[in-house]
């Protein structure tokens, strides 16, 4: 059991500070803005926010780095220290950004549940592992996740890390991921659930595009529309860009089928 507990809670931290602070500042943290700093640690990500934020929330689930955190800015009226686990935590109501360094083995549970949230942030820079972060931000090719999220987010990665930027040193290829929330979505949010399921359909098994789609158009629909869109019916769900994915669901939708 403690074994579990410790590789849960086990992080890379950055090493130097003139980094974090490089990294804040080419962000568009500005005073007047509330951050997440998720997994806090050390405190040296909530140090280097404090200079520019306007308040700062850093949570930590670890009791002893909680502890070093409270002491450490205990005479810092701009910060807020949580010890608790941040997949439990209920994220804020009104406007706030993130900037954090998170443990590796909830990376992906920590980017969804940002993603997922009824008010996400308006800006996430999140250190990831290089291949999830080539994943999720659909770099080569776009896939189930991208489109699940493009139409109200962007992703980039915008910083390659050296392994031995962190402490103690990475193990892998790291990167800063970031994500925005679109000011002008693709698709709007009254209709998200629709488009999620419409995707999830869509990617069905690995299968083809005539496969998955033929239960709600017909051949002659279905050509029609891949002719349109410079795709074929025969190809796998990853070969549509984001675009040619928002005319099919526009197309579904405009003949009454999802």
């Amino acid at each position: 059991m403690y074994t579990i507990q410790r590789r849960v809670l086990s992080q890379n931290f950055f090493y130097s500070r003139k980094l974090v602070q490089w990294l804040i500042r080419k962000s568009s943290i500005r005073n007047g803005d509330t951050v997440l700093d998720i997994g806090a640690g050390k405190g040296i990500i909530t140090e280097g926010l404090l200079k520019i934020a306007s308040k700062v929330i850093a949570i930590e689930i670890d009791p002893k780095l909680c502890n070093r955190l409270h002491s450490k800015f205990k005479n810092e009226f701009k910060v807020e220290i949580l010890c608790e686990d941040f997949l439990r935590y209920s994220l804020p109501q009104f406007p706030y950004k993130v900037f954090a360094n998170v443990p590796f083995c909830i990376e992906g549970e920590i980017v969804r549940k940002l993603l997922n949230a009824k008010n996400p942030p308006n800006d996430a820079y999140v250190v990831l592992r290089e291949d999830l972060a080539i994943r999720l931000s659909a770099v080569h090719r776009e896939n189930r996740f991208s489109i699940f999220y493009k139409p109200w987010f962007t992703f980039s990665i915008i910083h390659s890390f050296k392994r031995t930027d962190f402490e103690p040193m990475a193990r892998m290829n790291t990167v800063l991921f970031k994500f925005t929330k679109k000011s002008n979505c693709l698709v709007p949010l009254k209709e998200q659930t629709i488009f999620r399921n419409f995707i999830e359909m869509s990617f069905k098994d690995g299968r083809t595009i005539r496969q998955n789609l033929s239960r709600v158009l017909t051949n002659v629909q279905l050509r029609t529309l891949a002719a349109a869109n410079g795709f074929s019916v025969q190809n796998k769900p990853t070969y549509l860009n984001l675009k040619q994915w928002i005319n099919v669901y526009n197309f579904i939708r405009g003949v009454g089928k999802i």
